[in-house]
């Protein structure tokens, strides 16, 4: 019980860091856990208490990527979230780098789960949580599957058919076509 509860405590005393989001200043805030805010209600009234922004899942073949949706002078922009945090807690990112998830989860922003890395390294991450996924059963597709629907490429079926075939989304279907993805599987 007291472990609990000093844990508890222990949690409530690491406060949440807020900051706001370069080119949405005074409009928006990230925190060093991932979080969005809202800071005004409407173009022209500030907002006594900030709105959390409730984050969904992207599209494509970002599906697993949480983002938000950003308005300022009436436009509306989609971002990454985990982008977003790197950006107001490490700054922009530097040409052939790339956000990392150290722990392979596109859904926890947290900053300490974050760091830029080169896109070689980040491909080679990549490549080697795949490899972790396929054999703990959570991989959407094995290495089978990839040799087929490289086979099904050169029949001249559409990508659309594969994806259905296999379950997974046109885009991934298209990456492989590419070379984007899987790109150890012959």
């Amino acid at each position: 019980m007291a472990t609990e509860q000093l844990t508890l405590n222990l949690d409530q005393a690491q406060e949440e860091i807020w900051k706001p989001i370069p080119g949405y200043e005074g409009l928006y805030e990230v925190s060093d856990r991932g979080r969005v805010r809202g800071l005004i209600s409407r173009p022209g009234f500030s907002r006594k208490n900030p709105r959390l922004l409730i984050p969904r899942n992207g599209g494509g073949h970002r599906h697993d990527y949480k983002i938000v949706k950003l308005s300022k002078n009436g436009m509306n922009k989609h971002k990454l979230v985990h982008r977003l945090v790197m950006l107001a807690f490490a700054g922009p990112c530097l040409n052939g780098k790339q956000v990392h998830h150290k722990d392979f989860n596109p859904g926890n922003n947290h900053l300490e789960n974050l760091e830029y890395c080169a896109s070689d390294d980040h491909a080679h991450h990549s490549i080697s949580n795949y490899k972790r996924r396929a054999e703990h059963g959570r991989a959407r597709l094995t290495e089978d599957n990839v040799v087929q629907i490289r086979e099904l490429l050169a029949q001249g079926i559409r990508q659309t058919v594969i994806a259905k075939r296999f379950g997974v989304d046109q885009t991934t279907v298209s990456a492989i076509k590419y070379g984007k993805t899987w790109t150890a599987i012959g």
